[in-house]
């Protein structure tokens, strides 16, 4: 799902893939610079940051810690194991465009969305922390591998959004309340940022009694990072994975990068072995990219405030603190109401699927006939994203009852202009590369009840197989 500020056009150039760069760019809408505008609220996050009223945890540090290690309460972590406040602040503001290789850089802030396990202490038995660990080893080495020419751990770090131990915990003296509460103001803007930040959702249910989703903060922090994010950049893991031997298929050059010396300081040899080796293959990314299309999360509708509202106070969801409730619609209204004013296109995607180095395989999203209404909700009503004016469901499956509720709801959206339907889409090869489409239920009923709904509202109507075609004529 992307929602590209007002004025922006998606740009000519992108990442290549072989010689179908250009299909991918249509389907995908993905590429460097495609979401890089500088954001407004990127700019107030890193204002927190840099005050040092929100924290960010070293992954290094925290990849450092032993096995037994605990997460902490922030006011009693030593110095090392936060990001310095200006570093902070710069990460946030880190252009991600390698223009060299014309490729993305991984970002350098992760946000954590999971569920607290008890309410003193949110990982008692280190559960969630295992999965984060593991994830952030990848991270670590993709970071490293994109920053080639680095040396310093100012450069090299990651910083880690982690709520415990990035805002001040129970008890808290006055002038803790006070930070914390300035710090509260960056949540979302971490969380909803663009292209500058990763969330990693820890769902599942890790212990039998806490499923991710009966939390209304996860709610939260997954519509809040699923408004504006790239695929690749709101990803879901539920289980630690076992850890694979695999052996290289390709021809190896061994390197040696500066920021070794950062590495082995923080005694991540394992990781300072794998960085000393580079494959031949298309992208030095492929790894970190092939982890992310296994760990894409399903793009969901944009919520209205008022529905969120009402899911926040029913019984579908819990908060450890029940006074917290009211706290996060009003936080949720204030983002919404920021990107209502921000998003003029609105686009779903095909999602990536784990693929190989030569065939990139991408399937459609399946929503239920309530998500449709949630997405028609969200564009129609008073309230809702009023200024869009692109809405582009070209990698989302098509039922008719969805049809039928967008339909009715669309025709308030006053400002939408031209909807680009989705079809279904062969296979494609071309000199050694291919692309495959997989989970595709595009009912034909559905697309033309919507296309001709539309047409008489004067709604220009696209088809993503027909843009596709175009791109790569």
């Amino acid at each position: 799902q992307a929602i590209l500020a007002q004025g922006s056009q998606a740009p000519s150039s992108a990442r290549p893939f072989g010689p179908l760069g250009p299909q991918l760019r249509s389907l995908m809408g993905c590429g460097c610079g495609s979401l890089v505008l500088s954001d407004d609220m990127d700019s107030e996050a890193a204002k927190i940051l840099r005050r040092g009223d929100l924290r960010l945890v070293s992954g290094l540090w925290l990849l450092s810690q032993s096995e037994s290690y605990r997460v902490q309460r922030l006011q009693e972590l030593p110095r090392e194991a936060l990001v310095p406040p200006r570093d902070a602040a710069a990460m946030m503001l880190e252009s991600r465009c390698d223009e060299h290789r014309h490729d993305e850089h991984p970002p350098r802030v992760l946000a954590l969305s999971y569920r607290w396990l008890t309410p003193e202490h949110p990982d008692p038995e280190g559960i969630q922390l295992e999965k984060v660990r593991h994830f952030l080893k990848s991270m670590v080495e993709a970071v490293f591998r994109s920053r080639g020419e680095e040396s310093a751990r100012a450069k090299l770090d990651i910083g880690i959004l982690w709520d415990y131990m990035s805002l001040p915990q129970h008890p808290r003296s006055e002038s803790e309340k006070d930070v914390f509460s300035r710090g509260l103001k960056a949540i979302n803007r971490v969380y909803g940022s663009k292209e500058r930040t990763l969330t990693l959702q820890c769902i599942g249910d890790p212990d039998g009694s806490h499923p991710y989703h009966k939390s209304g903060w996860c709610r939260f922090e997954e519509a809040v990072s699923g408004i504006g994010k790239q695929g690749s950049l709101l990803l879901a893991v539920e289980d630690r994975p076992k850890d694979e031997e695999t052996q290289p298929t390709h021809a190896c050059r061994f390197i040696i990068h500066p920021g070794l010396a950062v590495l082995e300081a923080h005694g991540l040899d394992d990781i300072a072995t794998r960085l000393g080796s580079e494959y031949s293959r298309l992208s030095p990314q492929q790894d970190w990219k092939e982890l992310c299309s296994k760990a894409s999360s399903a793009r969901l509708p944009p919520v209205h405030p008022e529905d969120m509202a009402r899911l926040l106070r029913s019984d579908e969801v819990t908060f450890t603190n029940k006074s917290d409730v009211e706290m996060v619609i009003e936080k949720y209204r204030d983002f919404f109401r920021k990107m209502a004013d921000r998003v003029t296109r609105l686009a779903f995607d095909h999602r990536v699927l784990p693929g190989s180095e030569k065939t990139q395989c991408y399937g459609k999203i399946t929503w239920s006939p309530e998500q449709f209404r949630l997405l028609g909700r969200a564009l129609g009503d008073e309230g809702g994203l009023q200024r869009c004016g692109y809405l582009g469901l070209g990698g989302v499956n098509l039922c008719e009852a969805g049809a039928r509720i967008l339909a009715e709801a669309l025709v308030e959206a006053r400002s939408l202009k031209e909807v680009q339907l989705p079809t279904t889409i062969e296979d494609r090869s071309a000199n050694g590369y291919g692309m495959r489409f997989r989970n595709q239920s595009v009912e034909p009923a559905a697309v033309s009840l919507l296309s001709q709904k539309l047409a008489e509202r004067s709604v220009e109507v696209s088809y993503c197989e027909d843009l596709d075609l175009k791109a790569s004529g």
